[in-house]
């Protein structure tokens, strides 16, 4: 029997036991065989265990009588994720699943758009698509739903507002006084679609009318469930870190703040997770400083801070509001690098020659003081040649010293066939009521480009030590579009007169495509084609392995400037804590 499929040290205990059943075995296998043969050492043997029991209880392997293990699809049975369709069929996705199954209206057993379910498979339709029915549902993937009150001759119900939740709900309970036929509610599920019974819910709180764009935000948070407070438990224990964390040098943490460090931010920015800073060594080497807050000294793991900005994965920003992936008393409080106060951070120092060449690069712990809170809009006129009168301008020689590299890296980036769409981002202006009154292009400053290349350049670095150091990690990946994608683009713009390079190989370079980008600039062309390109690419996303961004035209890219709004970035600064390893943990 090979086992070197099973035993590919770049997979989890989860995905190794995944890959026995699929590609080892046929059949249904005693759960003792299966661990005997996916288990390499010893040691490992619990750790399969529990990957195993997990897979069980998530359904995506079937327990028969006798110990017995199978996958799903080899008894007929079908894991995944219902996606509803508002015409009451849906389709049931499974990673590593090719084709998704089809399930016709009326075989749903009340599942509701994105619940997990066990589906049998019953044969194929009329189209030749694997046809099924849930059999079971496993998770249901909400608490609660978002939809339109109304009053009916003895009673009240809800219809969901999302098309793809088809099921009404019978209303139960008071109703919150103001709650006028029409308006929006938010409903607790007590009881969930089911074949024979009306699904009813509880009414927790009335948004308003529908029609009122001030209620937008409010509409947002409600339908995806984001939570605007912080348990009690997580804000004391906020606290009790922002208390006990010693802002002081050490053995570990070099002190940088006889340095000229500023952040740049925008104008209504509250956090602040990134500085730099610029210094001209005595050896006529440049010194380029990113440094980043360090999220990780104040957030351990498995703490209750630690779980909590799990679940949240990141901040969300709304233009009237900010969510925050951290309580204030850390996001806004000691995390962020706040002008003349003494913070900790993670700093990556660049040497660099005149040429814009990398000599040296270095990742540590630092103490730093930022001297100034910069804005974008205040930095762009002194990178113009202005002297505004405004306090960025006593920094005004750093700053252009910085402009000078970063206009340097961005032209040996575009250089190596990293993309630059110029596409317009709104910006949604707010009156004193909150409510939306114009819509502007966000302004695109030089101070933007100038940051932009200095993040961009850090979480390279990063990755590249990343990759050296461990044989998994987390990375940003972003990659080659499919050959369909390819041919899809290039029929589209053959039709505008412009030709894309024709490989053997069917596929594209980023510099194929940036060369298409600056060919169209400033002509009619350019949203036409910048929005064509653009989605003819594939989404970036999170992998273990560095699979490269073809975007950037980088081999290596994670994320390790935002931790205090973006969870990945805090689990890549643990990692840089961790000893280097060769084999996976």
């Amino acid at each position: 029997m090979s086992k070197e499929k099973a035993e590919n040290q770049d997979l989890s205990p989860e995905e190794r036991i995944l890959v026995f059943l699929r590609e080892e075995t046929q059949k249904p296998v005693r759960s003792d065989r299966l661990v005997e043969a996916v288990v390499r050492r010893k040691k490992e043997r619990n750790d399969f265990v529990r990957a195993l029991d997990y897979l069980v209880s998530e359904k995506r392997v079937i327990q028969l009588k006798g110990g017995y293990l199978a996958l799903p699809e080899r008894l007929h049975f079908r894991n995944g994720t219902f996606l509803s369709h508002p015409d009451g069929y849906g389709f049931v996705v499974t990673e590593g699943q090719s084709e998704d199954l089809y399930v016709p209206p009326g075989a749903t057993a009340g599942a509701m758009h994105q619940d997990n379910v066990l589906a049998i498979m019953t044969g194929t339709d009329h189209r030749g698509r694997q046809e099924g029915q849930v059999a079971e549902i496993i998770d249901r993937a909400r608490s609660s739903v978002v939809g339109i009150f109304r009053k009916f001759d003895g009673g009240y119900s809800l219809s969901p507002r999302d098309p793809r939740i088809s099921q009404e709900f019978l209303v139960v309970g008071e109703v919150p006084e103001g709650l006028k036929d029409g308006g929006l509610a938010v409903l607790d599920i007590l009881r969930y679609p089911e074949p024979g019974h009306i699904p009813e819910g509880k009414i927790s709180r009335s948004l308003g009318d529908p029609t009122d764009p001030s209620i937008d935000s409010d509409l947002v948070i409600a339908t995806h469930h984001l939570s605007t407070e912080f348990p009690s438990s997580v804000e004391e224990e906020a606290h009790r870190m922002a208390r006990q964390v010693k802002i002081a040098p050490g053995p570990e943490r070099v002190d940088l703040r006889h340095l000229d460090i500023l952040t740049i931010d925008g104008d209504r920015a509250r956090d602040f997770d990134d500085a730099l800073s610029f210094e001209a060594m005595p050896d006529g080497t440049i010194s380029i400083g990113v440094h980043i807050a360090d999220v990780a000294a104040y957030v351990l793991p498995g703490s209750l801070l630690d779980k909590e900005a799990f679940r949240r994965g990141t901040s969300v920003y709304f233009p009237d509001r900010v969510i925050p992936m951290f309580p204030e008393v850390l996001s806004n409080g000691v995390l962020s690098l706040n002008p003349e106060e003494d913070r900790l951070a993670r700093t990556v120092l660049i040497r660099m020659n005149d040429g814009g060449q990398i000599l040296e690069k270095r990742i540590f712990r630092s103490l730093i003081r930022s001297r100034l809170r910069a804005t974008y809009s205040r930095v762009h006129p002194i990178l113009s040649g202005e002297l505004p009168d405004s306090p960025e301008t006593a920094f005004a020689p750093l700053l252009r010293s910085l402009w000078r590299v970063a206009a340097r890296l961005r032209e040996n980036r575009f250089q190596n066939g990293s993309l630059d769409f110029d596409l317009p981002e709104p910006e949604i202006i707010l009156d004193l009521r909150g409510e939306p009154v114009d819509i502007i292009r966000s302004p695109r400053y030089l101070s933007h480009q100038l940051v932009e290349e200095f993040m961009l350049l850090a979480n390279a670095i990063v990755a590249a030590e990343l990759s050296k150091r461990f044989p998994a990690g987390i990375y940003r990946v972003h990659e080659t579009p499919t050959p369909e994608k390819i041919e899809s683009l290039g029929i589209f713009l053959g039709a505008l007169g412009i030709s894309l390079p024709k490989r053997k190989d069917g596929k594209l370079s980023a510099r194929d495509l940036s060369t298409v980008l600056e060919t169209t600039r400033g002509t009619p062309l350019e949203k036409m084609v910048h929005f064509s390109v653009l989605r003819s690419l594939k989404q970036a996303r999170y992998d273990v392995r560095p699979l490269g961004h073809f975007g950037l035209a980088m081999d290596d890219y994670t994320h390790f400037t935002s931790p205090i709004r973006r969870y990945p970035d805090l689990i890549v600064h643990r990692l840089l804590d961790l000893p280097e390893r060769k084999q996976p943990s």
